[in-house]
């Protein structure tokens, strides 16, 4: 199930969305990861899943990792089962490009700040 998370502002009751997930978890606004990790977050349109602050959003994406893209090509795989055979594979090696790109990055690091480079 997809969740999109927010932080609500106390002096006006504004919800500003900082997050969201479906078979990862990214950041919605680039400044969230700035807030203590104690703040409380509320899911705006499923269940919160074990997911109450900020600090929990951040272990779930330092979670994502490598299985999160893999997982994500098996089910693409798995969903366009019925498309013709070229249009499919052509899509499967386009997106087996991207996930092999996308390792290069995360273990290629040397500065050790592989979360930004995962999401560049």
């Amino acid at each position: 199930m997809s969740t999109t998370f927010g932080i609500r502002i106390p002096t006006t009751g504004e919800v500003i969305e900082v997050a969201f997930r479906t078979h990862y978890v990214r950041w919605e606004n680039p400044l969230a990861h700035l807030l203590p990790d104690e703040t409380k977050v509320e899911p705006l349109d499923n269940t919160a899943q074990g997911i109450y602050t900020i600090g929990d959003i951040k272990k779930a994406i330092e979670g994502n990792g490598e299985y999160t893209y893999t997982q994500t090509l098996n089910q693409f795989k798995a969903d366009n089962d019925l498309l013709p055979n070229t249009e499919v594979q052509v899509k499967i090696n386009e997106l087996e490009q991207k996930l092999n790109e996308l390792r290069k990055l995360v273990w290629n690091n040397t500065d050790q700040d592989w979360q930004i480079q995962r999401l560049k």
